[in-house]
C-alpha cells in the first residue's frame, strides 16, 4: 500500500533539480569518460561524491551558482588520477612512501589540467585543495581551516563519506552507523566540523539504515 511518502529522487535527478542546466556538463562528461577508461571504480566514486556533495550543499542552504561549482569540482576532483599508475589505484595493500607520492600528486595534476583548459579557473583551486585537512596535515599545501576554500572542505567530507560507505579492493564498506562514528572522529582534524554536522544529519535523516544512492 502506498503510504504517501514521497520517494527521494535518484542521484542524477537530484543534482539536476539543485543545479539546473549546467553549462559545463558535457565537458565534465568527456573528462569522466577518460577517467572511466582508466579506472571504472574512480568514475563511480566521482559520481557518488558529486551526489553527496550536492545534497550537503543544498542542506546547508548554499546558493545555486555555488552548488553548480561544487557539483562540477566534485565530479572532477580525481581527474589527476589519469596519470597515476592503475596498479596503485587498485592496490589492496598499503602503499610505500614512494608510491604514495604518486597519489599525493593527483590534486596538483588535476588542477593543472583544468587550468590548461582555460575555461574552468573557478574549479581549479577546489580540485587542488580537496585533500587538505582542517588541522593543516593534508596536501598539497597544508592549508588549515578557513584558508581551505569552503567548497573544497565540503567535497572533502563527501569524498570521505563515499569512500567509507563503498566497497573497495582494499576495504569493506562501512555501515551508516560506523560512517557516522568515523565522520565525528575526523571532525576538526581532517574534516570541517560544521560540514560534518550536516553530513551526519543527512545520514540520520536517511533513517540511519541506508544511504542516498545513485
Amino acid at each position: 500500500m502506498n503510504s504517501g511518502r514521497k520517494e527521494p529522487p535518484s542521484g542524477v535527478d537530484y543534482c539536476w533539480q539543485q543545479t539546473g542546466p549546467v553549462c559545463f556538463a558535457p565537458s565534465v562528461a568527456s573528462y569522466e569518460l577518460a577517467l572511466e577508461i582508466k579506472s571504472p571504480l574512480s568514475r563511480r566514486h566521482a559520481a557518488r561524491v558529486g551526489y553527496f556533495a550536492v545534497r550537503l550543499a543544498a542542506r546547508m542552504g548554499r546558493p545555486t551558482p555555488q552548488i553548480r561549482r561544487i557539483w562540477a569540482a566534485a565530479r572532477l576532483h580525481d581527474l589527476g588520477k589519469l596519470f597515476v599508475p592503475e596498479s596503485l589505484l587498485a592496490r589492496p595493500g598499503p602503499l610505500s612512501p614512494k608510491e604514495f607520492r604518486w597519489i599525493e600528486r593527483h590534486p596538483v595534476v588535476g588542477a593543472e589540467l583544468l587550468a590548461k583548459s582555460g575555461r574552468w579557473n573557478e574549479l581549479t583551486r577546489l580540485v587542488l585543495h580537496h585533500h587538505e585537512n582542517f588541522d593543516g596535515s593534508g596536501y598539497p599545501d597544508r592549508l588549515t581551516a578557513e584558508k581551505i576554500p569552503f567548497e573544497a572542505r565540503l567535497i572533502r567530507v563527501a569524498d570521505s563519506l563515499e569512500a567509507m560507505t563503498s566497497k573497495r579492493p582494499y576495504a569493506c564498506a562501512k555501515s551508516p552507523a560506523d560512517a557516522l562514528a568515523e565522520l565525528d572522529k575526523a571532525a576538526g582534524i581532517q574534516l570541517d566540523p560544521l560540514v560534518v554536522r550536516h553530513a551526519c544529519e543527512l545520514l540520520v535523516s536517511s533513517s540511519g539504515t541506508s544511504l542516498p544512492s545513485l
